[in-house]
């Protein structure tokens, strides 16, 4: 409805805006956000408005931009500007060039709104997103509230909602005018901007949202124009620059007469030590120690407020992963900290985990390296922040490795490896600490990573990995440093030269090259590309680069003898009591024994029967009080026929019984630690009977969250049944998948609302999309070539993998969930793509393709490849496993095995 009038109900407009202050003590106005509350149906429209705008804008926003946008960071900007700081500390910078960190007044609140439906017409914004939002904003409705009170609606005249879905990007928008102005001029050569080596591309500004960064040469007349240019944007947008929240840099050949010029002319303060730019502290002399002491004091202040003594186990673990392992993650994204920061850190995590906070001493049961393992080797999950740091900061040696169209990647290119590859790249004097961290970290690409080639055009042919046995070749000459992997083709049959192969390589080599499957196509227009062969999309991904950086470790191998996958799997036991259970197998509970090692003058006797060695057997089984809670217990456990090792018992018991009795025997574990702390810490006397009582209460109280959870999980499922057309043709398919990369699809072709026939196939592939787009190609192939249907025919395809449907209808081959799908989806657009209007695809929920589904199992388990009306041997075991009925095989012919 709002689509198609292009305006949104008058009550929905109204918003009530809070004053949020920026100090402790504010005194002015300035010192106040406005934040504003709006209705909740016009937040989601301008959510729906702002998920259609984002492509188009990706398209038409500069590079410089690097807001809000997919595939664009915030590290860009920052890693860009700390290259560029780091050439102007250095002696052999010869340009004369300032920097200037620019703060926009009031970004938000100033904007003009005639402008800004100037700027989206001149990107050619579709003109419903701009009459919707322009309307939106000239009917708009606002209350102040002071003190908890609004006192009237008033009708603002500019600026953007502040918690508006939509206002990020229409500022984005505004921005993007000052992107081209500042381009229009650097083209005409009116300014000069930055340009790091002769190589480097020159860089006259970056932004992020309103943050943003002016460079150029120091002169009189290239300032002037950048003054010019800011002013004339100024007026028009209503945006204009702070020059007290500003500051300038400059690089070493800069004189005191050019420096104090061009603070004149910005009016900007020199900054000559360290400067927070987006979040992160960077200077010229590019120190991170310092950002580390920074995090580390803001990790104390945190815990500072915090009361561990108040939470679970189970709920400062919570906090740890969920809070404080978050706010590392920005900083470590850039450039790896100093390890003795990184130990600092977990010393605080440890610390706040085992319940002490400040300056107190803590008694740590569990090593923190255990709490690092994974679940299912014996930890918590927690991240070691070393190699979490390390799998974060791959990430930029990734975009380096694939040289991927970003500004600081080609300075990075320009700087460090202009004239060689960068596997060849070596970290020599002068070069900044982000480097020589990349060159540090780029050996572990080296077996995992490979060129995937389309046209060859792009990899050359001995600087870059794109066949198994490659190896880094260290003498090149420069035609060497040219050679493209195309031209090792014979451009007429596609054929490898030999001969030059020979010269190039070694025989093993020759080999791989050869036999392998990676071959260029002369005839193809698309680009190489880097893939990572551990994940499905070919993209290098943090969490799969941490699995690898750990896997083999000697931190990360699994405690011994205990299957951890017990604890962790059951939905019945609650976090605390899996934790418990967890801290007993490390015997990290302080018990009698535990306490006796660490303090010798603690009595390692059993307090309650003063019997024995309190240890952790004794305290749970064989204490005379825990053997009245076990002989009241409905699990029949006997107590005198268990193992002495906990583990073992704890395996034993658990690995033996269904869910339900594993949630008794945990919680009756739990419970029965607790009273005993109540009879050794308060005193109290043991009570058998309440334990009993309590364990019930627990398990009831487990059972109904678990319920009301699957009752959720059932309520959000949408079963679709489709209907099929009576008057055209429809084929529904699915594919299967396990993992030993064994494949099945299938596909049913009904035409008028009837079964006219099926496919199967068996294959193998390394992922399900891959199994998924196969099944689709067959099945489009099928209709196209067996069946010859005119090519005016309708034919409607059904699928339930919706990532494969979005690709094939939106054209898109370039950012799948699997690389090695690339050439199968490409074929699927094409076929569509010449049948017009008369091939659609569809995408339904999985009860719609069940009978598919059922069929593909058939075809995957028994390696099946067959097409037209399903063989008769294969009718008994299809109708028990798709559960089709008997119009399924009303057209069921006899055909050969």
């Amino acid at each position: 409805m709002i689509f198609q009038s292009e305006e949104v109900p008058d009550d929905w407009l109204k918003g009530h805006v809070t004053l949020i202050p920026k100090t402790v003590e504010p005194l002015t106005s300035a010192e106040y956000r406005p934040i504003s509350v709006g209705n909740i149906l016009y937040r989601l429209v301008m959510k729906l408005v702002a998920t259609r705008l984002r492509p188009f804008l990706k398209k038409v926003v500069s590079q410089e931009q690097n807001a809000f946008l997919k595939g664009r960071s915030i590290a860009d900007n920052i890693i860009l500007v700390k290259e560029i700081l780091h050439s102007f500390s250095q002696k052999n910078f010869k340009q004369h060039a300032f920097l200037l960190k620019a703060d926009i007044n009031k970004a938000f609140d100033k904007l003009d709104w005639s402008f800004l439906k100037l700027a989206m017409q001149h990107l050619n914004v579709p003109t419903k997103i701009i009459n919707i939002m322009m309307s939106s904003y000239a009917r708009a409705r606002i209350t102040i509230h002071i003190n908890g009170r609004g006192d009237g609606f008033m009708s603002p005249t500019q600026g953007l909602r502040q918690g508006c879905p939509m206002s990020p990007y229409v500022f984005i928008i505004s921005m993007e005018v000052l992107s081209r102005l500042l381009q229009k001029a650097m083209s005409g050569g009116v300014i000069r901007g930055v340009k790091v080596a002769h190589t480097s591309p020159q860089v006259t500004h970056v932004v992020y949202a309103d943050d943003l960064v002016l460079m150029g040469d120091v002169n009189a007349t290239e300032v002037q124009v950048f003054t010019n240019l800011l002013e004339k944007f100024g007026k028009a947008s209503g945006l204009s620059i702070n020059p007290h929240k500003s500051g300038l840099w400059f690089s070493k050949p800069c004189t005191m007469i050019e420096i104090q010029q061009v603070q004149g002319a910005w009016n900007a303060a020199r900054i000559e030590a360290e400067e927070r730019y987006l979040g992160v502290m960077i200077s010229q002399k590019g120190d991170i120690k310092r950002s580390g002491v920074m995090l580390l004091e803001k990790i104390k202040s945190k815990l500072t407020g915090w009361k561990s003594n108040m939470l679970s186990h189970a709920g400062r673990m919570v906090l740890i992963k969920s809070v404080l392992m978050s706010m590392p993650v920005y900083a470590m994204a850039l450039e790896m900290l100093p390890k003795g920061i990184l130990k600092d850190i977990n010393r605080l995590l440890a610390k706040f985990f085992w319940g002490k906070v400040g300056h107190d001493r803590y008694m740590s049961f569990v090593s923190w390296e255990k709490v690092c393992k994974p679940y299912e080797k014996g930890g918590l999950g927690v991240k070691d922040l070393e190699k979490f740091g390390e799998a974060l900061f791959l990430k930029v040696v990734w975009a380096l490795m694939a040289d991927e169209d970003k500004p600081w990647v080609k300075i990075c290119k320009s700087k460090y490896y202009p004239m060689v590859g960068f596997w060849r790249a070596k970290n020599t004097g002068g070069c900044s600490k982000m480097w020589g961290q990349v060159v540090k970290m780029r050996d572990f690409f080296t077996n995992h990573v490979e060129w995937r080639l389309e046209n060859g055009k792009k990899v050359n042919a001995l600087s870059q990995p794109w066949f198994q046995n490659w190896s880094v070749r260290e003498q090149a000459t420069p035609a060497d440093r040219k050679l493209k992997v195309i031209s090792l083709l014979d451009g007429s049959t596609g054929d490898w030269k030999m001969q030059e192969l020979s010269q190039l390589f070694q025989p093993n080599q020759i080999h791989s090259i050869i036999g392998g499957t990676n071959k260029p196509n002369v005839n193809s227009e698309d680009d190489d590309r880097m893939v990572w062969l551990k994940t499905k999309n070919g993209r290098y991904v943090v969490k799969e680069g941490y699995k690898e950086l750990t896997c083999g470790h000697s931190q990360f191998r699994s405690v011994q003898n205990v299957n951890w996958q017990i604890v962790w799997k059951w939905k019945g036991i609650s976090p605390k009591v899996k934790i418990f259970l967890w801290r007993l197998l490390h015997k990290g509970l302080p018990l009698g024994v535990n306490m006796h090692a660490r303090f010798t003058n603690y009595s390692p006797m059993c307090q309650r029967c003063q019997q024995e060695n309190e240890y952790e057997m004794h305290c749970l089984f064989f204490c005379n009080t825990s053997r009245q809670v076990w002989f009241g217990s409905p699990l029949g456990i006997r107590v005198h026929e268990l193992s002495l090792d906990i583990a073992t018992t704890i395996t034993q018991i658990m690995g033996a019984m269904d869910e339900e009795g594993n949630s008794l025997f945990a919680n009756t574990l739990w419970e029965l630690w607790k009273e005993r702390n109540k009879n050794v810490i308060e005193h109290l006397p043991f009570k058998p009977q309440d334990v009993l009582q309590r364990v019930k209460t627990l398990g009831v109280y487990n059972q109904a969250n678990v319920v009301a959870v699957q009752q959720r999980a059932n309520e959000r499922m949408v079963h679709e049944k489709y209907e099929f057309d009576a008057q055209g043709w429809q084929v529904v398919m699915d594919g299967s998948w396990d993992t030993s990369n064994l494949a099945g699809g299938a596909y049913v072709v009904y035409n008028k609302g009837c079964v006219h026939s099926t496919g199967l196939i068996a294959f193998q592939v390394q992922d399900p999309f891959h199994a998924e787009a196969m099944t689709m190609q067959e099945a489009v192939n099928y209709m196209n070539v067996n069946l010859n249907l005119p090519r005016a025919t309708r034919i409607q395809f059904f699928s339930d993998c919706l990532n494969l449907v979005e690709a094939v209808n939106q054209r898109e081959n370039t950012d799948l969930p699997s690389w090695r799908a690339k050439h199968v989806v490409t074929d699927l657009i094409k076929q569509l793509e010449e049948r017009n209007e008369g091939m659609t695809v569809h995408h339904v929920q999985r009860e719609a393709v069940s009978q598919a589904h059922g069929l593909a199992n058939i075809a995957r388990r028994r390696r099946l490849t067959y097409q037209g009306a399903p063989h008769m041997a294969l009718n008994q075991e299809v109708r028990i496993s798709t559960g089709l009925d008997e119009q399924f095989f009303q057209r069921v012919q006899e055909a050969p095995p």
